[in-house]
């Protein structure tokens, strides 16, 4: 067919590809750019129906399309699909379609194709770049701590660079030989004392021919002057560092310039004289690439930067945060910890005053043995804490009444409730589930939250622990979870402070006027790991005033889940 179809679109037109199938998708004929963009031949197109062009979801969405122009007459907006072409390649086109008529009636349907494949392409380059620049910048960020961590760990081991040298010298070169960055070694005078197999694809030399030659041999004339500099920086900064990083450009054995990040580290000996060099060397080109190439491909990636920059800025803000909270949280452990050791002390030194009265040594006893009790309760959630986060806790997961579990807790905190003339009250629902989890750590959250309602509990008032079923629901199972709640009527909490009570290190005061109260702040976010260890919730109401409840879940989970 040649001249103009029906509908008066040229067949041969050389920007768009026109073609037309039956109601059944069985190409009746295209044009050349259509022909073209496929690599079939008319006559091949003709056997073809265009399922066969497409994946199995854009032929659904043909189908749908085709009914669509069947029913209206036209296409309601352009599609995009991806073609296969004759050679197996990919094509991806914006197609409209329309009917055609012949004497009055529709006989097939006519589409127009304009061929986006480039476009696509570039789409899908700029996301890949905007994935690699934010990569880039994790990368860089987490290089920033392991070089702050590096720095530290220098300093310490300062005294011990020489003798241990030697000995590190062959683990270290099996790591280093299967990356892919050059990792590098040299004497005081820059001379290569070791490299890895990387030097071949950087720079063009073997090992063996870059050992012994000056490390400048491989560098810019400006990156030679850039080191220089930051040798110099380090040497006279106050105080002196020992690490140093940032790009560079190093000549490839072929003359070819390589942009490269370096990370070097200064070795010295015991008396901070400069033994040597050792620093990683990274081929960057590719990065240096995607850059040049994103900032040409589209402007908008660079509001996104911007945008990723305020968020690392935020995130950089949030560190300083926690590094405070870490300070304080230093600060109120060498208090807590100081405060039983001196009690202990002191009343242990009064003691050896006090040989014949034996009320007095009483007294002072108990004083030591609450004090013991506060310093082990201290130590073990340090120890606890310290355990989850770094996920070595051994969960010793069984069958377990909570009802049980409760009442236990209970009755090994009646000393507390005696002192301040408490009543516990455990109120249990009948036929509870079982769940299936660790005894000891459950009974751990239930008496860390006895244990808190007592402390801010008046004298003389009632604690009640209700253990009832909820109806939950599981992926596509409904089952009943148990619920714990601890209620007492203390002082209460405000609202804005429900959710900083279980964040770790953070106390918030009882009341206006009043001290934060005792302890690490460890005790709730404990509790809440090991909650949401076994998949439940842990939660706080409560107003001011008017006591506290605090409230967990537990599934039930089968143990051969």
């Amino acid at each position: 067919m040649k001249g103009k179809d029906r509908s008066g679109v040229p067949l041969n037109s050389r920007f768009f590809g026109v073609y037309v199938h039956d109601f059944d998708g069985n190409f009746l004929d295209a044009n050349d750019a259509a022909l073209r963009m496929l690599g079939y031949s008319r006559e091949e197109l003709r056997s073809l129906c265009f399922d066969s062009l497409l994946e199995e979801g854009d032929a659904i969405r043909a189908r749908a399309t085709l009914e669509e122009i069947r029913q209206k007459g036209h296409q309601q907006a352009p599609t995009r699909y991806k073609l296969r072409a004759k050679s197996g390649e990919s094509v991806w086109v914006d197609t409209e379609g329309f009917l055609v008529h012949n004497r009055g009636k529709p006989y097939a349907i006519q589409g127009i194709a304009r061929e986006v494949t480039e476009q696509v392409w570039a789409e899908e380059e700029l996301r890949s770049h905007q994935e690699t620049l934010e990569e880039l910048v994790r990368v860089r960020t987490l290089r920033l701590q392991e070089t702050n961590e590096l720095l530290q760990r220098k300093i310490d081991e300062r005294q011990k660079v020489e003798e241990t040298l030697l000995e590190s010298e062959e683990r270290y070169r099996r790591l280093a030989e299967n990356m892919r960055d050059m990792i590098w070694i040299t004497d005081a005078e820059g001379r290569v004392m070791y490299v890895n197999q990387s030097s071949e694809r950087i720079i063009g030399l073997s090992p063996e021919e870059a050992i012994g030659l000056p490390n400048d041999r491989y560098f810019t004339d400006d990156s030679v002057q850039k080191t220089a500099e930051w040798i110099l920086e380090a040497e006279t900064a106050q105080p002196r560092r020992d690490a140093y990083h940032g790009e560079v450009e190093c000549v490839h054995k072929d003359g070819r310039t390589i942009p490269c990040e370096v990370n070097v580290t200064i070795l010295r000996n015991g008396n901070g004289e400069i033994l040597g060099y050792e620093g990683v060397t990274r081929d960057i080109s590719k990065r240096k690439a995607a850059e040049a190439a994103a900032r040409k491909l589209n402007l908008e990636l660079e509001a996104k930067v911007r945008a990723r920059t305020e968020e690392l800025e935020k995130a950089y803000a949030e560190l300083k945060r926690l590094d405070r909270t870490k300070d304080e949280f230093l600060a109120l452990v060498s208090h807590e910890l100081r405060t039983p050791l001196t009690s202990i002390r002191s009343f242990s030194e009064i003691l050896l005053r006090y040989e014949n009265d034996h009320e007095t040594q009483k007294e002072f006893l108990t004083i030591i043995n609450n004090e013991s009790e506060r310093l082990t309760r201290l130590i073990n959630n340090l120890l606890d804490f310290s355990k989850i986060e770094a996920g070595a806790v051994i969960w010793h997961d069984a069958m377990i009444s909570v009802e049980e579990v409760v009442r236990d807790a209970g009755k090994a905190l009646q000393h507390l409730f005696h002192e301040k003339h408490l009543v516990l009250r455990v109120n249990p629902e009948p036929a509870l589930p079982l769940v299936f989890a660790d005894r000891d750590r459950i009974q751990q959250v239930i008496t860390n939250l006895l244990s808190n309602a007592i402390k801010f509990s008046r004298e003389g008032g009632e604690i009640l622990v209700r253990v009832e079923g909820l109806e939950g629901r599981r992926s596509t199972e409904t089952s009943t979870y148990v619920r714990v709640s601890v209620s007492d009527q203390g002082v209460g909490i405000d609202e804005e402070n429900f959710e900083i009570i279980f964040h770790r290190f953070r106390q918030v005061s009882p009341g206006a006027g009043r001290e934060k109260p005792k302890g690490t702040g460890l005790g709730l976010p404990i509790c809440k790991e090991i909650i949401s260890h076994y998949g439940g919730n842990i939660w706080v109401e409560s107003k001011r005033g008017q006591g506290s409840t605090f409230c967990f879940t537990l599934p039930p989970v089968s143990p051969t889940r």
